[in-house]
């Protein structure tokens, strides 16, 4: 059984995953929603598609000041990965967030004839890949290290004769 992440989404400690799995004509789509906290390599791989996600949507840095990366959803067509990363911002007068989502890019082009289409940078591709393996990860149970007190192991004196 093959299985895609279709979406992963991080938002106020709520972790979801979309998963699509197939085998021959059978296909299943699940989501996974859990709260407890990922390896912090999720989150930073996450944040780290910031600029990528600014410069696609042809933005400046500093428009991205206070915004973060809450989610990107995938596709898979033609044996090519393709993505949109969604940005959100927390507003002083508004219960709802301000939220841009990058136009969709393939992390190559479908075709010969789409050589020149816009695709996702090679950077981008690499830190989704990357995002898909921390996401892997959590779904099989990888999670972040739960802070723990181990007392100190009692030795016992030998009296010498």
């Amino acid at each position: 059984m093959t299985r895609k992440i279709s979406k992963i989404k991080y938002t106020d400690g709520l972790l979801e995953i979309e998963i699509q799995e197939a085998e021959g004509t059978r296909e299943e789509e699940s989501k996974y929603r859990n709260r407890e906290t990922p390896r912090p390599e999720l989150d930073k791989t996450l944040q780290a598609l910031k600029p990528e996600a600014l410069k696609i949507c042809e933005l400046p840095d500093d428009y991205g000041k206070n915004m973060r990366v809450s989610g990107v959803s995938l596709s898979h067509k033609q044996d090519v990965m393709g993505a949109t990363i969604t940005l959100v911002k927390k507003l002083t007068h508004s219960n709802t967030p301000f939220v841009i989502n990058t136009p969709f890019l393939p992390s190559e082009p479908y075709n010969h004839a789409d050589q020149n289409a816009p695709t996702l940078s090679t950077i981008t591709v690499k830190l989704i890949e990357t995002l898909v393996d921390e996401a892997e990860e959590y779904i099989d149970g990888d999670r972040a290290q739960m802070e723990m007190t181990v007392a100190k192991p009692e030795t016992k004196k030998k009296n010498k004769k």
